[in-house]
Order: C-alpha cells, then sequence, then structure tokens
C-alpha cells in the first residue's frame, strides 16, 4: 500500500488529531496551572484524550520497531473510567469553609501530572511510530554554511 491510499491515510489523520487535542489540552493545563485552578472539566479532558490516544496507537502494537515498554501505562485511568467517587473537599462561597463530600467521576482522583506525563509518553510513541513530524535534516542559519567543504576554507 502506497502512502496516497486513504486506508494508510486514515490513522495517520486520527494520530495527528489526537495528537493536536493533548498538546491543546496541555497548553490548557498550563495556563490553568498558572493560575492555580485547574479544573475538573480539564481533568476529565486529560483523562479522556490519553486513552483515545492510546486506542488508536495500540492497533500498531504488533510493529517490529515497538515493544511493550513503549505504551505507557494507562490502567490507572481505565481502572476509573466509568465509576463514580466521593472526595472530600473544601466550601468555597460559606463563610465558615466548610468541608464536604462531593461526588464526581472517578477519574478526578487522578493526579493532573500523571496525565500531562502520559500525553507527552503518548507522543514519543508516536513519533517512534512515525507517525510525527521529521525535523529537518538541513536547517539554514543566517551566514552558516551547513554543508562546508575544504574549498570553503580561507
Amino acid at each position: 500500500m502506497n502512502g496516497d491510499d486513504p486506508a494508510t491515510r486514515l490513522p495517520s489523520q486520527m494520530i495527528g488529531e489526537k495528537r493536536r487535542r493533548a498538546s491543546k489540552l496541555r497548553d490548557a493545563y498550563i495556563r490553568q496551572s498558572v493560575e492555580n485552578d485547574v479544573s475538573n472539566g480539564l481533568i476529565k479532558e486529560l483523562a479522556s484524550v490519553c486513552i483515545e490516544y492510546w486506542s488508536v496507537l495500540r492497533e500498531f502494537r504488533d510493529e517490529p520497531i515497538v515493544g511493550d515498554e513503549d505504551y505507557p501505562d494507562v490502567e490507572p485511568i481505565r481502572k476509573r473510567l466509568g465509576l463514580e467517587s466521593e472526595r472530600i473537599t473544601k466550601s468555597s462561597g460559606t463563610w465558615d469553609n466548610e468541608w464536604t463530600c462531593e461526588k464526581g467521576p472517578a477519574v478526578l482522583e487522578l493526579n493532573p501530572e500523571y496525565l500531562l506525563e502520559l500525553t507527552h509518553a503518548l507522543d514519543d510513541l508516536s513519533q517512534k511510530l512515525g507517525f510525527g513530524a521529521a525535523a529537518a535534516q538541513d536547517v539554514e542559519v543566517f551566514g552558516v554554511d551547513s554543508h562546508p567543504t575544504r574549498d570553503d576554507d580561507p
């Protein structure tokens, strides 16, 4: 199959879409972290993109270039999918800042830093599988010859 075949382009497009989404969510996490206000919605989105990205890349688990060790551990997310948990939170807005018990998706128990690092590990796996952008071989630098020859010596 050649690279112009729609069957070979579809996985690349799907992986590219997940990679872009993960990047946007990382950016949003950084912005929210600066304000010390990471939202539950963002944590849920990060967990979601991690599982989706991993699932798309899982299709290539039998490729000779990768091994099981290249696939990051998403089990902490998977075991929380579809589950609810209770967390103790401090109520803001009341005069005495009472502690309350709040129910929500179990993925909110995950450390957002784990999710952030997981997106980076998935990007690394994507790159190893050949779905990332290739770095330019010849970097043009103003005033510097990237291929000096003996003829260039004074």
